[in-house]
């Protein structure tokens, strides 16, 4: 018996990474043909059986050297993208932003074929070219607000 009807939405699962030390925000210049040389965050998709904060663990990691500790993390933010457009396709997203100021490591830059550069920008003058979802999301953020639709 198939419980998931054609008409339900089976969405991509997005994580980012809010890092904050000292009012800076760990920003990612991204490399990929989508959004070469645009701002994000450390991201990723969520794995199938994994969870939000497990991704995001296991995304900076891979991308940036990091160990986060996931006892200490929290989701601050949901965005909804019903229809994004992912690698030429429009398709249903739903990101979750994660906090967090605290890692061990060294932040290295381990993708730079995804990754231009990894630095922290002034959370007050983001670069004007980040992504639509990271400049909500930091809204959303800032003004302790949880969920937003774009």
């Amino acid at each position: 018996m198939n419980v998931i009807k054609p008409e339900y939405q089976t969405p991509l699962i997005g994580a980012y990474l809010i890092l904050i030390k000292g009012g800076k925000i760990l920003l990612s210049r991204r490399n990929d043909s989508q959004y070469k040389g645009v701002y994000s965050l450390v991201c990723g998709h969520v794995e199938k059986g994994e969870d939000v904060i497990s991704a995001i663990v296991r995304e900076a990691k891979e991308e940036a050297n990091m160990t986060l500790e996931p006892a200490s993390m929290q989701v601050v933010a949901v965005i909804h993208r019903p229809n994004a457009d992912y690698k030429g396709k429009i398709i249903d997203i739903i990101d979750f932003f994660i906090f967090a100021d605290d890692f061990d490591g060294e932040i290295t830059n381990m993708e730079p074929e995804k990754t231009q550069e990894l630095e922290f920008c002034d959370l007050n003058r983001l670069p004007e070219n980040c992504t639509k979802q990271v400049k909500e999301a930091l809204i959303l953020f800032k003004e302790k607000k949880f969920y937003e639709k774009i």
